[in-house]
């Protein structure tokens, strides 16, 4: 058997191994007629249980074609066309291919035509390859893959998702390179050649598609921080991470395109935020640094309830904020008795002017006096 019998194993396992990020795969899925874009290196190894075990393939896929080399005496060489194959049901973990062999080097088994099909497991790393033609029709073959490098020849989408803090503040970012657009939430501003540089290169530092993990939680118990989704597409291709300001560990070349995006999308002129938006958060502030929260209140309750604005002069704010806290009473407990149940707390706190002038729990207790109401 000539030793090139295993190489187109290599040829169609490369490619899949290119799209193991892909979440959206579907046989029918539009995406696909932008195959044609992807560029992709591969260097895999045929296991002990194929044929001419231990073999060393390279591919090279470009656009729609491939080139395997196999470098034993005189260089064997394949080349040819793939597709997607309908062979399986299309998933996040399992991608069928079709293969076409256009042109042979140095190749006895493989003649132009031959037909191949793989069936690609992500999760196991593992490529089930049969041929359905020629030669070696009705083989299979398992080839694992040791290397793989993947660049991205053409235009990008991004999108960052922003969302959180006090006030639930919601952000859409969607940088279009084919269009040099950015778009923030209704507002698009058209990105100049700097602008794009600075983007591209950013993407190019994280190497998104050898990033492993996708979500990064935040730490247990924090409250009010911003969570921050990127996803990358590209054809065929989408990858997607998530992280919290407050996750244990942030992902600094991700944070870092987070940043250039929002740093360009500033010069997008928008309204400033609603009035009742920037009250409340001054409330909020102020109500997590008061005595009765400082000293017992649980992060992730505060919640506005109400914002009202009263028909005064000068314009009054009066924001109703829920809260809980671990014990009963009001203001600084140390050294007092504590009841040991979570409580639930109303402080109605009245902004004048970004002044605070009045905050009241319970309709009990007066927060800026700390005293009780008579």
């Amino acid at each position: 058997m000539n030793k090139l019998s295993s190489l187109v194993i290599i040829t169609l396992v490369t490619s899949v191994m290119f799209l193991q990020i892909s979440p959206i795969f579907a046989p029918s899925h539009p995406v696909f007629a932008e195959q044609n874009m992807l560029v992709f290196y591969g260097k895999g190894t045929t296991d002990q249980a194929s044929p001419m075990p231990g073999e060393v393939l390279r591919t090279m896929i470009n656009k729609d074609t491939a080139t395997i080399v196999h470098p034993a005496k005189g260089i064997e060489i394949i080349r040819m066309d793939i597709q997607t194959s309908d062979a399986c049901i299309q998933t996040q973990a399992t991608v069928c291919f079709d293969g076409i062999i256009t042109d042979t080097r140095n190749v006895d088994a493989h003649k132009v035509g031959d037909k191949i099909g793989i069936m690609f497991d992500f999760q196991n790393k593992k490529q089930i390859i049969s041929f359905d033609s020629g030669l070696m029709q009705g083989v299979l073959f398992t080839v694992d893959l040791s290397k793989t490098i993947i660049h991205l020849d053409g235009p990008l989408t991004v999108t960052l998702a922003q969302e959180g803090g006090f006030a639930g503040v919601q952000n859409t970012f969607v940088v279009d390179m084919a269009s040099a657009q950015l778009t923030k939430n209704d507002s698009i501003i058209m990105l100049d050649e700097d602008s794009i540089s600075e983007i591209t290169s950013s993407i190019k530092k994280i190497k998104l598609f050898d990033v492993d993990e996708e979500t990064y939680p935040p730490i247990e118990g924090s409250a009010d921080y911003f969570t921050y989704l990127i996803q990358i597409s590209h054809g065929p291709i989408q990858k997607t991470v998530s992280w919290t300001d407050t996750s244990e560990i942030i992902p600094e070349k991700m944070n870092a395109l987070k940043d250039v995006i929002i740093k360009i999308s500033s010069n997008i002129q928008t309204s400033e935020p609603a009035p009742d938006v920037l009250q409340a958060e001054l409330a909020i502030d102020f109500v997590k640094n008061t005595p009765t929260f400082a000293f017992d209140g649980i992060g992730n309750s505060l919640t506005v309830e109400d914002v009202m604005i009263l028909e005064s002069f000068p314009v009054q704010y009066v924001v109703t904020i829920n809260f809980e806290s671990l014990h009963g009473g009001y203001g600084d407990r140390t050294g007092q008795y504590l009841t040991q149940a979570i409580t639930p707390h109303t402080i109605i706190v009245t902004v004048v002017d970004g002044q605070i002038t009045s905050a009241i729990i319970d309709d009990i207790w007066d927060e800026l006096s700390q005293e009780t109401i008579e």
